[in-house]
């Protein structure tokens, strides 16, 4: 029967570490990955057996181990959206659409970068520049509208909450109301 590791003394383990460098520096590392992938395909009965068996075990160590590394987690995916921002916004956008069913369209960041050109980086409503612009939906995703480049509009934060999930011209029709 082989030893566990925590049996074995400290030169046997070192001499062990030795030969596992030796033996894997020398494979080139498309070998090293086919030896992975057939060793896993080989094995994956007894793998599903091991975390049927061992489940309650094997989700108490990942809480610990996350729970232990929660503030290091955060950072990092603070230091990720915050690099990642456009892919977010449009992730929560397809989500919303899949769940209204309206269609799901693929909007590019080059297709928005040129609509905020058209619009010279400016709200499309009131014409604010230099602020941040949100993609407004013309068409709500709320009342049946497509998330598609075709639906979409620059437009500040304060016009974007005005407008919510009214049509334009019934957005329109209550600003000139709330004018007169």
């Amino acid at each position: 029967m082989a030893k566990r590791v925590a049996d074995l003394s400290q030169a046997e383990l070192e001499r062990r570490r030795q030969h596992d460098r030796g033996r894997w520096s020398r494979a080139p590392h498309r070998d090293r990955r086919a030896y992975h992938v057939a060793y896993d395909a080989a094995h994956a009965a007894e793998k599903r057996a091991y975390r049927a068996a061992h489940r309650p075990d094997i989700l108490a160590y990942h809480r610990a181990w996350w729970a232990a590394n929660r503030d290091e987690l955060n950072a990092q995916k603070a230091a990720y959206n915050a690099t990642h921002r456009s892919g977010d916004v449009e992730r929560h956008h397809r989500r919303r659409v899949r769940k209204a069913g309206n269609g799901l369209f693929v909007v590019r960041e080059r297709d928005w970068r040129r609509m905020l050109d058209r619009y010279r980086h400016a709200c499309a409503y009131c014409g604010a520049a230099g602020i941040p612009l949100h993609r407004e939906h013309v068409v709500p995703i709320a009342r049946g509208g497509r998330h598609s480049i075709g639906n979409l509009l620059p437009s500040c934060s304060l016009c974007n909450a005005r407008k919510g999930a009214k049509f334009l011209i019934e957005w329109r029709a209550e600003l000139l109301r709330a004018a007169a």
